[in-house]
């Protein structure tokens, strides 16, 4: 990674940080699908629960961030997000690793999982799960909805220092996948 461009959120009164990102990061998405896997992002002002209102996009070369060409992705959005132009990356930096986690909260989907794989009937397999507690996350996320199957889901994101840099590949959300460990600069 050796170059960057930065996305800043421009909240107003109406358009809260969580209203923007549910808007501004589909079309991130649909830009970074475009790449297969080669720009990563990090979020600069991570906290515990709060994603914040900076998106940094990094790539090998200003030619990728070119082709990525998030000015166009965002030119809906112009008047409540601010795009740097190409920039290098600070001689000093740490690591970060960015993933999304997924967790299995839904009774009914994981019943008909079970069904399935035990040849069980439904209504048995649901009652193996009476006593399933929903578990909860605090880490922040984005509010998504799935362009393919429609359903809205939650993308949440963790964050992890890490000693160096690793060049696995991304996913399309710009971050580390489960089976390629990446990491992007952190700074």
């Amino acid at each position: 990674m050796n170059v960057y461009q930065e996305v800043t959120l421009l909240p107003d009164l109406i358009s809260t940080s969580n209203f923007l990102w549910k808007r501004v990061f589909p079309q991130v998405h649909l830009a970074l699908v475009e790449m297969k896997g080669v720009v990563g992002i990090s979020f600069p002002e991570y906290r515990d629960k709060w994603l914040g209102n900076k998106l940094r996009v990094f790539a090998e070369s200003d030619m990728q961030l070119d082709q990525l060409n998030l000015r166009h992705w965002l030119r809906f959005f112009a008047d409540y997000t601010h795009v740097t132009s190409i920039r290098q990356l600070p001689v000093s930096v740490r690591y970060a690793r960015y993933r999304r986690i997924q967790v299995k909260t839904n009774k009914e989907r994981l019943a008909r999982r079970r069904a399935v794989r035990h040849n069980l009937s439904y209504e048995q397999a649901l009652k193996d799960y009476d006593n399933f507690i929903e578990p909860r996350l605090t880490l922040p996320y984005i509010n998504m909805k799935s362009v393919s199957a429609g359903v809205e889901f939650k993308l949440f994101i963790s964050k992890e220092l890490v000693p160096g840099l690793d060049k696995a590949g991304f996913t399309s959300y710009g971050l580390s996948s489960r089976n390629k460990w990446s990491s992007v600069p952190e700074f």
